[in-house]
Order: C-alpha cells, then structure tokens, then sequence
C-alpha cells in the first residue's frame, strides 16, 4: 500500500493554510491544524481506517473540517505557525500550542496559548471535527509572567517524556537603550504544572496558566546560536527570523554512567540531568534546536 510520504502528488481535502500546518496522529485519527487567510485556526481530521490510496487522501469527503474552537465559544487565531505534540501514558492527549495575536491589547503583543483534548466525538450525524477542546491556558515563563511575542511568531513543541513538553519561541528582548534583539526561548512545562486556577486576564477572555519548570529554560540569541554551528567558508552570522524548530535525536551515551536516558527520564533526578543538558542546547534524548 502506498504511504502519503510515496505520493508526493497528492492534494489533501481541504484549503489552503498561508502558515502551513501542524500534523499529529493521534489514535486513529490524524490532525492537521493551521490558520487560514483570515488567520482563523481551522481543523482538518482523517481516520486511518480509511486507507492512505492517494484517490482517498485526496477527497474532500474523506476529512472533517471545522474552524477549532475552545469551551465558551472562543476560537483561537495565529498569524504564525502552531505545533501538535502529544502526551503519552494512562490517558493520551493531543496538545496545541498556538501564538494568539493581540493578546495584550496595551502592549499590542501577541502570547502563547495552549488546549489539549483527549477524545475525538463528532457530534452524532455529522462529518464535522470535534468540539471537545479543554479550556485554554496562556504558557507563561518560569516567573509565571505571559509572554509577550510578535504576531507572526510561530511555536515550536515536542514531546518530553510521558509528564512534560519542550517548547521553543523567538522572543525580542531590550538589550540597551531601548533596543530589541530577538533571543530562541526554550523552555521545559510538565503537565503537572498547569495552573486552572492561578489565570490571567487577555483581550481573549480568562484563562489558567501554565509556568515553565524552574531552572528549566534557556534563550539564546543569534550569535550565541551561530557560535555553537561549525564553521561555513563565506558565511559571517546567522539572523533569527519567526520561526523556531525542534527536533528529537537520540541520546549519545559516553562513559559517564550519570549521562544515562534512564536515570534522566522522567524519575527523581529527571529535572537536574536535564537542567544541565538544557544549558548547553541539548536535553536527553530529545532536543536540538534550530531556527
């Protein structure tokens, strides 16, 4: 049977998304979430059982399409890209994390947001995609301060184990006399963290919020990004622009038995082995970052 990956012709079901999509499988069903050109984030859904024939694929009939929308009847926008990341264990669950823009109506700044599900209920008789969202949480940093972003800024999110995610931004800071550098933000958030009843208060409602793990972040800027790159014949630094990535590698053993996945998984000594390796750009067994 032929994959979606062997049938590079394909053209899905549905239309156009200017700042691409987000793709999950989660159970049985992939997800493929992106903003359309009114920057309205819009939800495509496909069941795996039926097939992956690119005649199928390709059928608008074959998705459920709805604009994605959280409890209270709040839809959430973007003008950047927005990242699907799944929680494993005893009950899975499909997070997103999405720039929404103008959050902070003073400062014309736009903030991270986050909603999750765990289920996937159509309403009975209909083809629509769900409805069932969580209620949304604005990510916060490790002071539990919003982040305050520009617009077209994208989010970057990966798993972490089965209790926690990575989660990467471009994020200006004033560097001196008023002067905005663009520093890649990365930062670890246990779902156990989660704060439903700490919330904040936006221009798009009230909602919880969730802190980054102490001592877990760290922010580089470009030339700090640049210095850690091996050297290219003709090339005199690297800028930052919106878009910030993630990537999962495996972990490199060396002699050290204390640089063991197992030890920094996700059992006691987990958030000091990571603190370490997140210092340095790597955390085990995960991440390396790129923007």
């Amino acid at each position: 049977m032929a994959t979606p990956a062997q049938n590079p012709e394909i053209q899905l079901g549905f239309g156009a998304r200017p700042q691409g999509n987000a793709v999950a499988l989660f159970g049985a069903d992939i997800f493929v979430v992106g903003a359309d050109e009114h920057s309205d984030i819009q939800q495509s859904l496909y069941s795996t059982d039926l097939g992956f024939a690119s005649t199928t694929l390709g059928n608008k009939s074959s998705w459920s399409n709805s604009r994605l929308t959280l409890p209270n009847g709040f839809a959430p926008q973007t003008k950047g890209g927005c990242a699907l990341a799944i929680q494993s264990g005893e009950v899975p669950a499909l997070y997103l994390f999405w720039n929404q823009p103008d959050l902070w109506k003073e400062s014309n700044n736009a903030g991270v947001m986050v909603s999750s599900l765990t289920s996937v209920t159509p309403p009975p008789g209909s083809s629509s995609a769900p409805t069932d969202w969580l209620a949304g949480f604005v990510l916060c940093d490790e002071n539990n301060l919003p982040f305050a972003l520009q617009d077209g800024a994208s989010v970057s999110a990966v798993s972490l184990g089965s209790q926690a995610f990575l989660v990467g931004m471009v994020q200006p800071f004033p560097i001196e006399n008023g002067k905005l550098m663009d520093f890649a933000m990365v930062g670890v958030y246990y779902v156990a963290d989660q704060q439903p009843t700490k919330t904040i208060t936006s221009s798009a409602g009230v909602f919880g919020s969730w802190p980054a793990r102490n001592g877990s972040s760290t922010a580089r800027s470009a030339a700090e990004i640049g210095a850690l790159l091996p050297p290219v014949a003709g090339r005199s630094g690297i800028s930052l622009g919106n878009r910030i990535g993630l990537a999962i590698v495996p972990q490199v053993s060396d002699a050290d038995s204390s640089n063991n996945l197992a030890r920094h998984g996700d059992g006691p000594d987990a958030d000091h082995g990571r603190r370490e390796r997140i210092e340095q750009g790597v955390v085990p067994g995960c991440a390396h970052l790129a923007a």
